[in-house]
């Protein structure tokens, strides 16, 4: 007699090894999204990072020069290009009301996969040479 109705036990079927296959490339392609997106994200933190050591390095440039020589320039703007893409800043002071007391304001802009970013500070510095 033959084993007609009967199956063997012996291996998967090719069915069930093709849903296997779909399943296992179904979570690589998840896997990968995943990772592109993690990968984006810490080269946007790290753009970050680089665009407020920007902003900082104006403000202690300014700090080292002094107020007055920016107030004879007006507002004062560049691009710092020390990094692998260039960051453009701009800086404005404004006078207040306080003698010798001025407000500062800095952006820092760069461009991320074909988006625009932007960071902002102000602050204020006291310019004791100015105060009588």
């Amino acid at each position: 007699m033959k084993n007609c109705g009967r199956r063997r036990d012996n291996g998967f079927t090719l069915v069930e090894t093709l849903a296997a296959a779909v399943i296992l490339a179904a979570s690589v392609m998840v896997l990968c999204s995943i990772t592109s997106r993690c990968m984006d994200q810490a080269s946007l933190h790290d753009d970050y990072d680089q665009a407020w050591s920007v902003l900082d390095r104006q403000l202690k440039t300014l700090d080292v020069t002094g107020v007055d020589k920016l107030l004879l320039e007006g507002q004062a703007e560049g691009t710092y290009e020390g990094f692998r893409k260039p960051f453009a800043w701009r800086m404005t002071i404004r006078d207040t009301d306080t003698t010798g007391l001025y407000e500062v304001a800095v952006s820092v802009t760069w461009e991320h996969q074909r988006r625009m970013h932007v960071i902002d500070a102000t602050t204020w510095f006291y310019n004791d040479t100015g105060a009588s």
